[in-house]
Formats: C-alpha cells, sequence, structure tokens
C-alpha cells in the first residue's frame, strides 16, 4: 500500500489531520484495490488526488492527472513565458494554488482534492453539495420575489404574499439542498421543508434569524393569500416589508451558495 507521501502538509496541523484522514478512508483502499487489480503500478507515485461526492451515489475516487474541476493559482513570478486568458498554463509555473471549482460535468457533487506542489500539500474542498439545483432554485425564487413585486405595485396583496411565499420556499429548500440528506431530492411537501427549515436554521442556529421568521411568516399567510374566504387582513406596507426581507434571503442564499467554474 502506498503511504501519504511526505511533504509540510501546508503547514498546519489541520490539513494534516484530514489527509490522513482521507488518505485511510478513500485514498489508501482504492489505491490497493487497483493495485491488486493491475489498474496501478507499484509502488505508486501519486501528487493529487480527489474524492467527488453525490447524494445516492458512490464516491468517486480520482488521482493525478483524473482529477476534476478548474485550479484558481497565482503564477510564478519568475515565469517568463506570456500567459493570455485561456491559455493552458504549465503546471511548473504555477506559485500557490488557491481554489479548485468543479464543472458541470459534477454540477452536484461536493469534493475534498488534494495536490502535492513544490512539496506541499493542498487541500481544497467543499462539502456543500448540489450547486446546480441549488442555482435553478434561486433563479425561479427571484422570479417569484419579481412577480410579487409587480403585485405589490399594483396593490394586489393577495397575490404580492402567494408569490413571496413560493421565493422564500424555494430558499429554504436550497438551503436543504446544502445538506447531505437524500431526501430533500425527492420531497415537495409544505411540511417536509418547514419542518427541516426550521430545524436546520431555527433551533440548530445555521440560518439568519430573521429569515426563518419570515417563512413561517409567509407559511401563515399564504393559505389566506390563495384562497381568499375571510379578509387578509395585511397592509400593503407589511407586505412591502416582507419583499425587503425575502430580497435580503436572496442575497443571501446567492453569496453562500456552492459554485461550478463560470457560474458568478
Amino acid at each position: 500500500m502506498t503511504s501519504l507521501p511526505m511533504a509540510p502538509a501546508d503547514q498546519t496541523e489541520f490539513t494534516n489531520t484530514v489527509l490522513q484522514n482521507a488518505f485511510q478512508l478513500w485514498f489508501e483502499p482504492e489505491i490497493h484495490r487497483r493495485q491488486e487489480t493491475g489498474l496501478l503500478p507499484k509502488p505508486f507515485h501519486i501528487f493529487a488526488a480527489q474524492v467527488l461526492l453525490e447524494i445516492g451515489k458512490q464516491p468517486i475516487i480520482s488521482f493525478n492527472d483524473q482529477v476534476r474541476g478548474v485550479l484558481k493559482a497565482g503564477v510564478d513570478a519568475n515565469a517568463t513565458a506570456e500567459i493570455k486568458k485561456g491559455d493552458t498554463v504549465p503546471f511548473d509555473t504555477v506559485a500557490d494554488i488557491q481554489g479548485l471549482q468543479l464543472t458541470e460535468n459534477e454540477a452536484n457533487a461536493s469534493h475534498l482534492t488534494a495536490i502535492l506542489h513544490r512539496n506541499v500539500w493542498y487541500l481544497l474542498f467543499d462539502f456543500r453539495y448540489n450547486a446546480a439545483r441549488v442555482a435553478r432554485h434561486l433563479r425561479v425564487a427571484h422570479e417569484f420575489l419579481s412577480a410579487a413585486e409587480g403585485a405589490l405595485e399594483k396593490q394586489h396583496l393577495n397575490a404580492a404574499i402567494d408569490n413571496l411565499f413560493a421565493g422564500v420556499e424555494l430558499c429554504a429548500k436550497a438551503d436543504l439542498l446544502m445538506l447531505p440528506d437524500e431526501r430533500v431530492l425527492s420531497r415537495t411537501r409544505h411540511g417536509f421543508v418547514a419542518t427541516h427549515f426550521n430545524l436546520h436554521g431555527g433551533k440548530n442556529g445555521n440560518i439568519d434569524s430573521e429569515f426563518v421568521e419570515l417563512f413561517n411568516t409567509l407559511s401563515g399567510n399564504w393559505l389566506k393569500a390563495r384562497y381568499p374566504d375571510d379578509s387578509l387582513g395585511t397592509s400593503a406596507a407589511t407586505v412591502g416589508g416582507w419583499l425587503e426581507t425575502t430580497k435580503r434571503m436572496l442575497a443571501d442564499l446567492d453569496a453562500k451558495r456552492p459554485r461550478l467554474h463560470g457560474d458568478t
């Protein structure tokens, strides 16, 4: 079997510990399996390792030039060749590695990637899931927000509230989609999203309390807005306040969501 190649491990105890655990859990067993089946040589020189984790699927483990994604890195100040946008950059001209983004080919995976460069291990990871799904939820949430703004301008408060709740509920589900919970992929009932958003955001404190309160407030008003058996009993000013909080909630989600390469 192959042990973790000697290096300063990014010179941090955290990186060294995570790398050792990753090699024990994923990389060492896979190297051994491939060596036993003749897919890897003995010994095997490793300079990069990656595990892709996607909900409901087996981990995908890659080594060296099989590693997927686009690196963000600095260029060595002593590099003499001119580098233009879109050029392939020789790895020996890379000074430091700053990050890695997955592409649409791994649209909903999280990852842990380790790269050995100039005798330093760079540990790159993003354990937020479902980047593409979260982006779609956010995009449609903005559509509902736009519809709510138009309805409010016309004083159509019932329509404004209905659309606000639709947008906020999509944001709530998008927050849950970033977690490694397979149930979120298939559950569409309001009750599931409400229960788990309040648990994740309210009880566990992972979401700003004003967004949890907004979700619960709109949850208690959207049925009255959708089915007007009784008077709405809500002023335009109140709905306007909910709309502004919804804007902040969408902006917060956009700031913290995982991004694929090219997604700005």
